[in-house]
């Protein structure tokens, strides 16, 4: 998710072994890492752990499902059901009823996706969801990934309106040096807790939130040999 020409939100999924440790030896978890300097020298700004309210997000991922599905009929033509989830007028209701006209979406659907980030009660909204999702648009061939921010107001019973869509696009050139990146983090990060060298600290600013996150765990002694699996996150 671009913040600025400079600086991004990363998401990701990710495994992890920390044989060490008394409380999780493995686990999956959701995480964000903020990083600056797209434009030059990477660097990692923060990381957060995303822990959810698994009703509220089954509810979420309930509301999702179907309007991925209304979406997907609409633009075929079946149904115009999904012209009931965005309010009336706003420019996600105006973008859908604009792409149905224009013929290039017929057969357009989102083949996977998944909820990265919830933000709750600010101004303007009761929750702001943030989707990476993959798309397929045969007609425009067209098939890539794209992270979305859907801002909604709860109606009750599981139901939202959606009052604001902005869609971010990670260009592949940064798609693939912020995938190096992180397979060159997460070498550094288990070389750094087992006392073979410090390069991962050089891949951050100096006494920032993550750098002494590192520190402070190095010195623990529970993540010796914590390791984050490559194939899986």
């Amino acid at each position: 998710q671009y913040e600025s020409d400079d600086r991004a939100v990363i998401l990701m999924e990710r495994d992890f072994v920390n044989p060490s440790s008394t409380e999780r030896h493995a686990g999956t978890e959701v995480v964000t890492y903020t990083m600056s300097g797209l434009q030059g020298n990477l660097q990692l700004e923060s990381y957060e752990i995303l822990d959810y309210n698994q009703k509220e997000l089954q509810l979420l991922n309930n509301y999702f499902e179907s309007y991925f599905e209304a979406q997907r009929a609409y633009y075929a033509g079946e149904s115009e059901d999904v012209l009931n989830f965005p309010e009336q007028g706003n420019d996600l209701f105006n973008l859908l009823v604009s792409n149905r006209q224009s013929g290039y979406f017929d057969d357009y659907q989102v083949m996977d996706w998944k909820i990265g980030k919830l933000d709750y009660h600010n101004e303007g909204y009761d929750i702001k969801v943030v989707i990476d999702r993959l798309i397929d648009n045969p007609a425009q061939d067209l098939r890539e990934n794209e992270t979305i921010i859907y801002e909604l107001q709860s109606i009750g019973n599981g139901e939202y309106n959606i009052t604001y869509y902005d869609r971010h696009l990670l260009p592949f050139d940064q798609y693939i040096r912020i995938d190096d990146f992180f397979t060159r983090y997460f070498k550094a990060q288990r070389d750094y807790y087992a006392g073979a060298n410090e390069e991962v600290l050089n891949m951050m600013y100096e006494g920032n939130s993550l750098y002494q996150l590192l520190e402070n765990n190095k010195a623990g002694g529970a993540y010796d040999d914590y390791y984050v699996p490559l194939e899986n996150c």
